[in-house]
C-alpha cells in the first residue's frame, strides 16, 4: 500500500511509503490530511503512562516538495502505453494482454512519425501487422484478385479508434499505481486535464460509481 503525497499546492507529487509518511509526520512536514486514516504508528510510554502514537491518511499534503512546475512528461514506455489505453486495441477495439499488444505510430516511424505519446497507441500484432507502414488516410492494398482488404471497422482504412494523447502528471500517478485506493483514484480523477481519459472508465470499473462519489474533495 502507498501513500500519495501533494505538494503544498495539492498538485500530485509522488506515491511513497507508508514509513515515509509516518517519518513525514514525525518531523512535522505534513501540511493536511485527505481520505482515510489508514496507519497509526504507537512508540514509547511516557512518564504518565500514555503511549505515543502517529498515524497518517492514504493522501498527504507534504511541506517542501519540489514545485509542480519542474515536473516534467512522464516517460513513454509499452507498459505505460497499453495501461493509458487500457489494453485495447485502437483498431480492432478488442482486449489483449500486454504481451499480445504492439505499440503502433500512427505516422510510421518509416515516414518520419516521433516516437511520442501523441503519435503512438496500442495496437494488437494483427492490427500493427494489416496496418504496416500505411499513412493517415491511405487505404489498404488490394490483394491478389484485384479485390479491396478491408481493415478490422470494415472500411478500407485503418484509423485509430482514440485520439493518443500525453497523460499529465494526475494521470501518470495513476498509471504508476495499480494496487490504488478508492479514495486515491477520486481524487486523481479531480485532478486529471483530458477528460476523455480512459481512466475514467477505469476508475468506474474497479470501484463503481457510488463508491467513488463518497469522496468529494473541495480546495482551499
Amino acid at each position: 500500500m502507498s501513500i500519495l503525497a501533494l505538494d503544498k499546492f495539492w498538485v500530485p507529487h509522488r506515491w511513497m511509503s507508508i514509513e515515509a509518511a509516518i517519518t513525514l509526520e514525525a518531523k512535522e512536514l505534513v501540511l493536511d490530511h485527505l481520505g482515510e486514516a489508514i496507519y497509526v504508528y504507537r512508540g514509547g510510554i511516557n512518564h504518565d503512562g500514555v503511549q505515543s502514537r502517529i498515524e497518517t491518511n492514504s493522501i498527504i499534503v507534504v511541506d517542501g516538495a519540489p514545485s509542480h512546475r519542474k515536473y516534467r512528461i512522464p516517460a513513454l514506455t509499452n507498459s505505460s502505453l497499453f495501461q493509458r489505453d487500457r489494453c485495447m486495441c485502437a483498431y480492432c477495439g478488442n482486449v489483449f494482454k500486454p504481451a499480445d499488444l504492439t505499440r503502433d505510430h500512427i505516422i510510421p516511424q518509416s515516414k518520419g512519425g516521433p516516437d511520442v505519446w501523441t503519435n503512438v497507441v496500442a495496437s494488437c500484432k494483427g492490427c500493427n501487422s494489416l496496418k504496416n507502414d500505411l499513412m493517415p488516410g491511405q487505404k489498404l492494398p488490394k490483394d491478389s484478385n484485384g479485390r479491396q482488404i478491408l481493415g478490422p471497422q470494415g472500411t478500407s482504412f485503418m484509423s485509430p479508434l482514440m485520439v493518443p494523447y500525453t497523460p499529465d502528471r494526475a494521470e501518470a500517478m495513476l498509471l504508476k499505481n495499480r494496487n490504488i485506493r478508492c479514495d486515491q483514484m477520486a481524487f486523481l480523477l479531480t485532478q486529471v486535464s483530458n477528460k476523455n481519459s480512459r481512466m475514467f472508465d477505469h476508475a468506474m470499473s474497479m470501484f463503481g460509481k457510488d463508491e467513488l462519489e463518497k469522496f468529494s474533495f473541495k480546495f482551499q
